[in-house]
């Protein structure tokens, strides 16, 4: 329709190879814009739902950390974020992070090696701080503590 259109402006002044080859290219251009989407919205649903590591770091002396979310259906638009640590051959431990709790793409982390503390940021300010060699946590973000739930034994949160 546009090419048409184009035609009748420039008075028929195209000719028909050319007219032809910006049609081929208009169809291209059209498949590969369709094909783009479904790739998109087939990877959009993996990315969103379902559990995702958001940052993982192996300290010094061995111990595991990671940060967890999870979304759902159920729970769009919100997201469940935990905090998990394990030490050398121990289990998985669980920390309370936030229950409704928005997206949260990557994190960086940093490891102070004198202090024993790993730091994960959340858009460049501090989130959870964890002290691995006491084994304490802190949400950062909430000005909170807590205790480790431990998980069963052969648990992974990966």
């Amino acid at each position: 329709m546009l090419i048409a259109s184009w035609e009748r402006f420039s008075g028929g002044c195209i000719g028909h190879r050319k007219l032809h080859k910006l049609r081929v290219r208009w169809k291209i251009i059209i498949v590969l814009l369709a094909a783009a989407m479904l790739v998109a919205i087939g990877l959009l649903p993996r990315h969103i739902l379902g559990s995702r590591v958001v940052a993982r770091v192996v300290t010094p002396d061995g111990s595991e950390l990671c940060v967890i979310q999870r979304g759902s259906f159920d729970e769009l638009p919100w997201f469940n974020t935990s905090f998990f640590s394990r030490r050398p051959g121990g289990t998985w431990q669980w920390f309370y992070f936030h229950h409704e709790d928005k997206y949260w793409g990557r994190s960086r982390v940093s490891l102070d090696t004198n202090a024993q503390l790993a730091t994960f940021y959340r858009r460049g300010s501090p989130a959870i701080g964890f002290d691995w060699g006491t084994g304490s946590y802190t949400n950062v973000q909430r000005h909170r503590t807590c205790d480790p739930k431990p998980m069963p034994a052969g648990w992974s949160p990966f």
